[in-house]
């Protein structure tokens, strides 16, 4: 079975915000990607929290709202749900109320916090892996130190590619024919058969000399074909273009 692996960058590499994801910047930077040719699907977002500061404007307050709004809009939704990433936020201080706060926000939505171990140099846990409690998800976090202040988070999620559906489809090879040896046999078929007037009669026989000599050269085939569906990405202009371009 094969394995979505994902491991976090370092420090200095933030995730980008998707425009129409997230009307506030105080959840910070987040991207999240659907995969959905796994099965179940699997959603995975990737979140980043700058600390608060007087050139950010954030509070801790503004950012769980956000988050808490996101996660109303995301939470219900099908397939499994990762959220990973750097929140800036000492989970594992129980006398930390922002970080209280936060872990209740996560409870409250279902939610689990799967890293144990800490994450920075300074020894709390900043950056967190988090599943919902109904998807039985165990992603097997390890950390490891690195050169950054960051420790690195490797994990790991068995994940079963989505068996596509297939159709029989019909199909002739007809670029092999040869133009010359084609011309030759539908010349040769006609000759002496046209003796009648009658014009039906005679689109009856070129039609079926046609499609006997074309059954000769390039028999009709058969084959299975998958069925996918295609990415949200793909326009129509884009389907256009691709068939032009052929």
């Amino acid at each position: 079975m094969p394995k979505l692996v994902a491991g976090r960058r370092k420090r200095g590499a933030r995730a980008q915000r998707r425009k129409n994801q997230v009307p506030n910047k105080d959840i910070g930077n987040l991207r999240d990607w659907r995969y959905r040719d796994t099965s179940p699907p699997l959603r995975l977002a990737a979140i980043y929290r700058p600390p608060p500061s007087k050139r950010n404007q954030s509070t801790f307050e503004l950012f769980l709202s956000e988050f808490g709004d996101y996660l109303e809009d995301i939470i219900m939704k099908p397939g499994r749900l990762i959220i990973t990433g750097d929140f800036n936020l000492h989970v594992d201080n129980d006398a930390n109320r922002n970080a209280a706060e936060f872990m209740s926000c996560l409870e409250s939505s279902d939610l689990l916090q799967h890293v144990r171990s800490s994450t920075h140099r300074s020894g709390h846990i900043l950056d967190l892996v988090i599943s919902r409690k109904r998807d039985c998800i165990d992603p097997r976090v390890i950390v490891s130190e690195g050169v950054s202040d960051h420790h690195t988070l490797n994990w790991s999620l068995p994940i079963a590619k989505k068996r596509l559906t297939s159709r029989v489809v019909n199909y002739r090879r007809t670029k092999f024919i040869s133009p010359d040896k084609f011309t030759t046999d539908i010349i040769s078929t006609l000759t002496g058969s046209l003796t009648d007037t009658i014009v039906d009669q005679l689109l009856d026989l070129y039609y079926d000399t046609l499609r006997s000599v074309l059954d000769m050269h390039a028999p009709v085939k058969t084959r299975s074909v998958p069925i996918r569906s295609d990415p949200e990405w793909y326009s129509i202009n884009i389907r256009n273009a691709k068939q032009k371009r052929r």
